[in-house]
C-alpha cells in the first residue's frame, strides 16, 4: 500500500486517476478517524496543501467575480456552479484538519496553511462588510462553514504554540465532542463515532480497510446533512452550560493569545425560526468583564457578536463568525480600525475540554 503524499509530489497521471475531490474527502475522513500528523506527516502535508488549493481557487473566483460587469455575471456564475465541488470539499477538509489538530499535540514547525489563510479570511471579511452576498453562491452555508472551520484549524495552531495554553491544557478533546455521540439513527455520526473510538490513536490503523465507508462519509449528499444535523443540535443547546474560548490578536510580532474567555452563559431574547437573538452578561477575559449580544442566521449558520466591556474599557468589538460543529469560530474587528481583521475568535462548550479545565475562580 502506498503512503499518502502531498499532491505536488504525485505524478500527473496519478492526479488524473484520483480526482482532487476524492483525495480531499478521503483525507478529511482519515483525519476524523484519527489518522493524524502524529503518525504520518505526509497525510497532514497533503491535507493542508489540498485544502489550501481548494480554498485559494474558490476565493480567487469570488474575487474575480467582484470585478465583472453585470453582463459577464451569468457566465461566471455558471463557472462557479461548475466549481461547486469546492464548497463541500473545502468545509469537509477544514473540519478534518481542525479535528486532526485537536487530537495531535505534536506540531510540525512548518504550517503552510495558516499564514496564507489570513489573506483569504481578510477577503472574506471585506466581502462581509457591506458587500458580502449572504444567501447567494458567495455566502452560502458551505462557504460560511469552510471559513469558520478554517479559523478553528488556524487558531488551534496558534494556541498550541502558546506556553500558557499548553500548561493549562484546556482545548476541547475530540472524544468529548457531541458530534461523535449522535443518536443511533444518524448513520453518518454513528459510523464516525464508532470508528473514531476504535481507531483514534492507533498507529497501525489502516483506514483503507473501510474504503466503502470512507466514500460514503466523503459524499456531499451525506456531508451537508450531517453538518446541519450537528449544528441544529448545538443551536438547541446554546443556553445549556458554560461557554469558554480564546481570541488571538494579529500584529507585526505575529499572533498573540490573551487569557481565555470564560463564564459565558447565553440567554435567548427571541427566536422566529430564522433569526435567533441571544445575550450573555457574565463573560470575563484578560481585559475584564464583558457582555455579548448575538445574532444567528439559522439557515446559513452565520453569527454576528457584539462584545462590550464593562467599566473603563467601553470600546465595542464586533465578531463575524459561523456556528460549526466545533463551536462558534470567526474573526473580530472594529469600525475604529477600518473593519480589518484583527484576530481570530473561537468559543466552545466548557464540557468539551478535559475535566478540571477552566476551574471556577
Amino acid at each position: 500500500m502506498r503512503k499518502l503524499r502531498p499532491v505536488s509530489l504525485l505524478r500527473r497521471r496519478e492526479t488524473d486517476a484520483v480526482r482532487l475531490p476524492q483525495i480531499l474527502r478521503a483525507l478529511n475522513t482519515l483525519a476524523v478517524l484519527g489518522y493524524t500528523t502524529i503518525y504520518d506527516s505526509a497525510a497532514t502535508a497533503a491535507l493542508e496543501e489540498t485544502a489550501l488549493t481548494a480554498i485559494r481557487q474558490y476565493y480567487m473566483l469570488l474575487h474575480q467575480f467582484e470585478t465583472l460587469t453585470p453582463s459577464e455575471h451569468d457566465e461566471w456564475a455558471a463557472r462557479l456552479v461548475l466549481e461547486d465541488f469546492m464548497l463541500p470539499v473545502a468545509s469537509a477538509v477544514s473540519f478534518g484538519l481542525a479535528v486532526a489538530r485537536l487530537e495531535n499535540a505534536v506540531l510540525h514547525k512548518d504550517s503552510p496553511l495558516c499564514k496564507p489563510l489570513t489573506s483569504y479570511l481578510n477577503l472574506y471579511a471585506s466581502l462581509d462588510n457591506g458587500r458580502f452576498r449572504v444567501g447567494t453562491v458567495f455566502g452560502g452555508f458551505e462557504t460560511i462553514q469552510a471559513a469558520g472551520l478554517l479559523v478553528v484549524a488556524c487558531i488551534i495552531y496558534t494556541l498550541r504554540c502558546d506556553n500558557k495554553v499548553y500548561e493549562r491544557d484546556d482545548l476541547p478533546q475530540p472524544s468529548s465532542l457531541p458530534l461523535l455521540h449522535a443518536p443511533r439513527g444518524d448513520t453518518l455520526s454513528g459510523a464516525v463515532g464508532l470508528l473514531f473510538k476504535k481507531t483514534c490513536g492507533t498507529p497501525g490503523f489502516s483506514a483503507f480497510r473501510h474504503w466503502a465507508l470512507l466514500q460514503q462519509l466523503g459524499s456531499p449528499s451525506t456531508w451537508e446533512p450531517w453538518l446541519r444535523h450537528n449544528i441544529d443540535s448545538l443551536v438547541e443547546n446554546l443556553t445549556s452550560g458554560e461557554w469558554v474560548g480564546y481570541y488571538t490578536t494579529n500584529d507585526q510580532a505575529g499572533d498573540t493569545v490573551d487569557a481565555p474567555m470564560r463564564g459565558i452563559h447565553f440567554v435567548v431574547d427571541s427566536d422566529d425560526g430564522r433569526l435567533l437573538f441571544l445575550h450573555s452578561e457574565t463573560g470575563t477575559d484578560g481585559v475584564g468583564a464583558f457582555t455579548l449580544s448575538v445574532t444567528i442566521k439559522r439557515e446559513l449558520s452565520l453569527v454576528r457578536i457584539v462584545k462590550r466591556y464593562h467599566g473603563t474599557h467601553t470600546h465595542i468589538w464586533e465578531q463575524i463568525a459561523s456556528l460549526t460543529p466545533l463551536g462558534i469560530a470567526g474573526y473580530w474587528h472594529s469600525a475604529r480600525h477600518g473593519g480589518d481583521l484583527l484576530g481570530y475568535v473561537w468559543l466552545f462548550k466548557r464540557e468539551w475540554a478535559r475535566e478540571g479545565a477552566f476551574p471556577d475562580t
